[in-house]
């Protein structure tokens, strides 16, 4: 019988497998970052939580693992919130630090956003600014720069004025310029928005210790601030639209410029990351938007992005607001499976498409998605509307790759060999994130 880790002693004690974790634990710093510019930019981690606004968010049902969404046992209101296992009609409960939450509100009030500031004027500015960077669907994403931080140039630094003459020794360190993300002013504050805020910066802050993952340093309601990462990874993987649908799209068809062990490095990358979160010692994390854009680059200039090849010793993990920490079977012994609802697009696993019971694995179907983006360029299914894509999904159809790349190199022939891996139908068949990075690690090691 393999041997178990147990947790603290607690009410909900979380077990993983320690024997899957020998080969990747030594690649992982397990102190905490020291914070080398005051409390102002600390981890949540290392500050003490403050919650001026008196705000105290419950779990909303629809974020519940119960087979009968009537059942009158359940509460959001409850201390103890119980759950129910798919397959077995068991109770499930949550494991003990899923409300350990730090609220770190007074950070952001120290911030004023009442003024939407330019690149230049961030870089001319002696002061703390804010400067409005991006976007997504639910979020505004904010440059804050904290010009205190500004120091001589030594390790990882950043050029601070690129438009003077190379003299100038005037540069921050990475840590000088975080991102806030806020809650786009199109969407209500709701419970469940303040929910997944809460959830996202709870993740972060629990995993803390490895450098696969984005610092995260206050939260508070909806807004969230972590370490400023804006070399983003997907458009070099993907350089063009990644679909051959029209002719005009076969005709731009544009390769990604990565060698062969330069794909390997980087799906190496993506492995460890998730490794971290599916080997968290205190309960399984499932990422549950594995896409090429989540991943970032750290130690880069801030300002260039034109740079075609890719660190992968700094690739970063971020964007957890769609993550979700397994409940606890105290009968069985084992980790219960939630649902997600309806999955829209393409890159997600059969099972998500059919609204089945979903557990860690549905981030490595995904992962061989990337591997196929990586190879490609294209991604799955580059000639199918999304509807049509789905339903080769969930019939156990597999986007086609063409036989040269198992016969190229040696390292692409590996990574079509892993990709099948992560893409097997029935997930209990896939492929786990250790696995992946042991395979890789041995292959590099040659």
């Amino acid at each position: 019988m393999k041997e178990k880790y147990r947790s603290r002693p607690n009410r909900f004690p979380t077990v993983v497998d320690v024997s899957q974790l020998e080969h990747i634990q030594s690649s992982f710093n397990l102190k905490r970052r020291q914070v080398l510019h005051g409390e102002r930019l600390a981890p949540m981690a290392n500050m003490n939580s403050v919650d001026y606004g008196d705000i105290h968010v419950k779990i909303p049902v629809s974020q519940r693992v119960i087979p009968d969404e009537t059942d009158e046992e359940i509460y959001a209101e409850v201390e103890i919130v119980k759950h129910f296992d798919f397959n077995y009609k068991v109770h499930c409960e949550d494991v003990s630090w899923v409300k350990d939450i730090h609220y770190t509100c007074n950070q952001f009030h120290e911030l004023d956003l009442a003024k939407i500031h330019t690149q230049s004027d961030l870089l001319d500015s002696n002061d703390a600014d804010v400067v409005y960077s991006s976007h997504g669907y639910y979020r505004d994403v904010w440059k804050v720069l904290n010009a205190s931080h500004t120091f001589s140039a030594q390790g990882y630094n950043i050029d601070y004025n690129l438009h003077q003459n190379d003299e100038s020794s005037n540069v921050f360190h990475e840590d000088a310029i975080m991102a806030l993300k806020t809650l786009k002013m199109i969407h209500n504050v709701t419970e469940a928005s303040m929910a997944e805020i809460a959830q996202e910066a709870l993740i972060m802050e629990k995993l803390t210790s490895s450098p696969k993952i984005m610092n995260v340093y206050s939260y508070c309601a909806t807004s969230l601030a972590a370490e400023f990462l804006p070399n983003e990874i997907q458009s070099k993987i993907v350089p063009g639209s990644g679909y051959t649908r029209t002719k005009s799209e076969k005709e731009q068809l544009i390769q990604n410029e990565f060698t062969p062990r330069e794909k390997l490095e980087i799906v190496l990358a993506m492995a460890e990351s998730l490794a971290v979160l599916h080997g968290f010692k205190d309960g399984v994390i499932v990422h549950n938007d594995v896409q090429p854009c989540q991943w970032l680059e750290r130690y880069r200039s801030l300002y260039e992005n034109s740079t075609i090849h890719i660190d992968s010793k700094h690739l970063v993990l971020g964007d957890f607001n769609r993550a979700t920490i397994l409940r606890w079977n105290e009968e069985k012994q084992s980790y219960c499976k939630y649902r997600t609802g309806e999955a829209f697009g393409t890159y997600r696993s059969p099972e998500e498409y059919k609204q089945d019971a979903l557990n860690e694995k549905i981030d490595i179907f995904s992962l061989g998605n990337n591997i196929y983006a990586l190879l490609t360029s294209l991604w799955i299914f580059p000639n199918d509307q999304d509807d049509v894509a789905q339903k080769k999904l969930m019939n156990g159809e597999l986007s086609a790759i063409d036989e040269t790349y198992s016969l190229s190199s040696h390292e692409e022939k590996l990574l079509v060999e892993i990709m099948q891996q992560c893409w097997r139908y029935d997930p209990s068949e896939r492929i786990d994130a250790f696995e992946i990075v042991k395979l890789l690690r041995e292959f590099l090691e040659k």
